[in-house]
């Protein structure tokens, strides 16, 4: 649950038992620095992972000189504190998930059915609210820099500012995260993983699995995070024509062609229409909405603020409370080293899932990342837990699944 920020899981807990949300995060980390300890003698580092992590101890020691040199070390002010914590947790977890005690396999069932029991809860929320069979409350959330819309299955906050479509109005399902988009991310994971265990299976359990995350997906109304998800089986399904072209070659991948044309085409025209203020289309972005000419205009913004701070100027990003994407987020939190200092991380991974796609058996399951990095470019944080989990989760499965130690699902 931890790993899962943005999600607001623990904001939530911390809430209900009346706690400071500080006590518990600090309880939670010291638990992972316990469980490290007691399993470090079963932790085994193979010459890959060892360079995944001198990659980040060099990140570290990057981020806390820039720290005491730019920012003079200030404990309350701005500065790379809270990255230089998340960087340790994702540290001391990505050493426990190395431990021969730690079982993939039921890590992954568990991320599965934890995301099921989120889009469930979601759509319940969704329906409910929709039928006048749920009501909800605005409640402050411990934490949490605004207060939420909140009803039993987790929160509603687009009522407050309803996107106006042709259709009438839009209210966006995002369970227990800061907003739809952000559900939508997390989802593009374990929506692959279900289909993965669907494809193996076959039984009633991995369908409804599937299909209940699919539906909680598509409810969020994300068009980014579904045009990941479309890119990723656009990818697969290219991939599977060069691989498999069959008897009719040329006719195989003229309509592979033809298909993946008109797919681009009609996303094309529906991020089009999502960013007209007419809403002619379901989905809309509502009167707060932002084009992509307006994203760009940002950017430029931000690459000028980076050009007189080549070391990064958190400040300036905490104080314009906007979102640049994922590369420009890099650059204005610790300026071109830290750009710098990812890029082998970035490169190693994709490589490894690329490759995964092609000649895995479990080839599904690797797509998530495929289809969670065109939403996480356009408007992701570095500084997000579950960004850096799944750098650090998939090349452990997919070291595991190229040794056929066990089955991944």
């Amino acid at each position: 649950m931890y790993l899962l920020s943005p999600s607001l899981i623990i904001n939530e807990i911390a809430t209900q038992l009346h706690l400071s949300i500080t006590i518990i995060n600090m309880v939670i980390f010291a638990n992972i620095i316990v469980l490290y300890v007691h399993l470090s003698k079963t932790i085994s580092i193979s010459s890959n992972f060892k360079r995944y992590l001198i990659t980040i101890f060099l990140i570290q020691i990057y981020l806390v000189m820039v720290w005491v040199v730019v920012y003079d070390g200030n404990i309350y002010g701005a500065g790379p504190r809270s990255f230089i914590k998340v960087m340790t947790l994702i540290l001391f977890s990505a050493l426990i998930m190395r431990s021969r005690q730690f079982d993939i396999v039921k890590f992954n069932v568990l991320f599965i059915n934890i995301a099921f029991l989120l889009s469930l809860s979601s759509i319940f929320l969704y329906i409910g609210y929709n039928l006048d069979y749920v009501s909800l409350s605005w409640e402050r959330l411990e934490g949490h820099y605004s207060y939420m819309w909140k009803g039993f299955g987790g929160y509603l906050n687009t009522i407050g500012n309803a996107y106006g479509t042709n259709y009438g109005s839009q209210i966006r399902s995002q369970s227990f995260f800061s907003e739809p988009a952000n559900f939508a991310q997390y989802l593009t994971i374990p929506l692959f993983f279900a289909l993965q265990q669907f494809i193996l299976n076959r039984n009633m359990m991995s369908i409804i699995k599937l299909l209940t995350i699919s539906v909680a997906l598509i409810l969020t109304f994300s068009v980014a995070n579904i045009f990941g998800v479309i890119f990723a089986i656009l990818l697969y399904t290219v991939l599977s024509s060069i691989k498999n072209p069959g008897k009719n070659k040329v006719l195989n991948r003229s309509i592979y062609l033809i298909a993946s044309a008109l797919v681009v085409i009609y996303s094309l025209q529906l991020y089009s229409s999502v960013n007209d203020l007419r809403g002619q289309t379901v989905m809309a972005k509502g009167t707060d909405y932002y084009s992509f000419f307006v994203k760009i205009e940002r950017m430029g913004v931000y690459l000028s603020e980076i050009n007189d701070h080549p070391m990064g100027n958190i400040e300036f990003i905490d104080d314009n409370k906007s979102n640049p994407g994922l590369i420009f987020n890099i650059l204005i939190i610790g300026g071109y080293p830290l750009f710098l200092l990812f890029m082998p991380i970035v490169y190693s991974f994709f490589r490894t899932m690329w490759r995964s796609v092609k000649y895995s058996k479990y080839q599904y399951l690797y797509l998530g990342p495929f289809a969670y990095i065109l939403p996480i470019l356009w408007e992701g944080e570095i500084r997000e837990y579950y960004l850096l989990f799944i750098l650090i989760l998939f090349p452990i499965i997919s070291e595991m699944d190229k040794k056929n130690e066990t089955v991944l699902l």
